[in-house]
């Protein structure tokens, strides 16, 4: 069984320690990627500098089993459906009068915009005014969607108030763009001429690590399978998906390597366009009595899962029709921390936590997919506990060293990266 040794202690804290004010249209009790790492982000913030802010639509609460360490401004007038054309330019309007109010009162040293579509041309404006730096964040798919629709026409192409006009306006008037990935900060610099470009990763929260190491100490096969026959699943190997059932995720490859491992079993959580195909598909390859699709999970259910299952799919695949792809793939860091292998295309922004010297996973060949080939790689891993354990060590120590909520935190606050506003901004006002 591998050694772990004991996490390094965590980096000093940053010199500076002025208030945030995050902005997202995104936030709970909306459950997603960008509304989770905004929470998490907001908490980390109000520990490092004393106080953080978080601005967010109407409805926004943080749901039963969340600790909320920042305050929560809910901006109660909202419509975030006017994220276009004329009704855009009047929600500017009132989103820079709100802004430049908790500026004024709450005297924020920076902000973070999470998503431009919606608050970003008010809050820049509001925030140039002030001179105070904006930081807009890039995650992926709404800037490559926003520019397969530019590249197309869609009327978009001379209407600046257009979503992908408004959308690059902002990343060009922003202080600087911080992205996922290097694969999202390629796309940035394909599409846009932004100021200053950084890549932070994304995280969980060390205290959810901490948690699950005691859980599953290990790969711990033999209690796994107590989990899977106590969850009333079959006790062969797990395969699991947690995610949007959308074509660019490919499940479909999950279900044709789970057909070439006869004790395997599936469980595939979420919702989605591509449920009804996905149901069809394990029909087509004889696996139906084998897969289940409990739809969309809560928290508990989705690390009950992960906790269960041998291995977490990931294998996901840029969609040059929509633009969907995978920015980074948080759901690589859940299995990791979980103890269950994440298995990857390794595509888009997977790259960065799958393909780096650590390997904390599975990377399989998919131009062309060879299910045999892989269902025969995965049955020789589950027969090799010592590899398991490697990588579970591997995974966790990753996550531990980099990929955590306080480690982007402090890259995003880091003395040494601070960015001022602009010259041009500044005068502007």
């Amino acid at each position: 069984m591998a050694h772990d040794p004991l996490d390094p202690p965590p980096p000093p804290a940053p010199a500076s320690r002025d208030k945030v004010l995050v902005v997202s249209v995104d936030a709970f009790p909306k459950l997603g990627g960008i509304s989770t790492m905004t929470h998490h982000l907001a908490n980390v913030f109000a520990e490092l500098t004393g106080q953080s802010l978080l601005l967010a639509p109407a409805g926004s609460h943080v749901p039963d089993g969340y600790e909320r360490r920042y305050d929560l401004i809910e901006d109660w007038e909202s419509d975030t459906q006017a994220r276009a054309g004329a009704a855009a330019l009047v929600e500017d309007r009132r989103i820079e009068a709100l802004t430049a109010r908790i500026i004024a009162h709450e005297q924020p040293g920076r902000i973070l915009l999470m998503h431009g579509f919606y608050y970003g041309p008010g809050v820049i404006a509001a925030a140039r005014r002030a001179s105070v730096p904006v930081s807009a964040y890039v995650h992926g798919t709404e800037l490559t969607s926003q520019m397969i629709a530019l590249e197309r026409g869609a009327g978009a192409g001379a209407d600046a108030t257009a979503l992908p006009r408004r959308l690059l306006s902002v990343l060009e008037q922003a202080d600087e763009v911080l992205t996922n990935s290097h694969f999202t900060a390629g796309l940035v610099s394909r599409h846009a001429r932004v100021r200053h470009l950084r890549v932070t990763g994304v995280g969980l929260s060390l205290s959810r690590l901490g948690g699950e190491r005691r859980r599953s100490p290990w790969a711990s096969p033999s209690l796994r399978r107590d989990r899977r026959r106590a969850m009333g699943l079959a006790e062969g190997p797990l395969f699991a998906y947690i995610g949007r059932l959308t074509d660019h995720k490919r499940v479909d490859r999950m279900l044709r390597i789970c057909a070439e491992m006869q004790d395997a079993t599936c469980v595939i959580a979420g919702e989605g366009p591509a449920g009804q195909a996905l149901a069809a598909c394990a029909a087509d390859l004889g696996i139906s009595s084998r897969c289940r699709f409990p739809g969309r999970i809560g928290e508990a259910e989705k690390w009950a899962l992960l906790r269960a299952a041998n291995f977490s799919f990931l294998m996901s695949e840029f969609d040059p029709r929509t633009g969907a792809c995978e920015g980074f793939g948080i759901g690589l860091l859940e299995a990791a921390a979980a103890g269950a292998l994440p298995v990857s295309s390794g595509a888009d922004g997977m790259a960065d936590f799958m393909l780096g010297p650590e390997r904390p996973g599975v990377v399989l060949p998919v131009a062309p997919l060879d299910a045999r080939a892989s269902a025969a790689l995965l049955s020789r891993l589950l027969a090799d506990e010592a590899a398991m354990d490697g990588f579970v060590l591997r995974g966790r120590r990753m996550i531990s060293n980099r990929y955590n909520w306080s480690s982007v935190a402090r890259m995003i606050l880091s003395p040494r990266q601070q960015v001022a506003p602009s010259r041009e901004l500044r005068d502007a006002g």
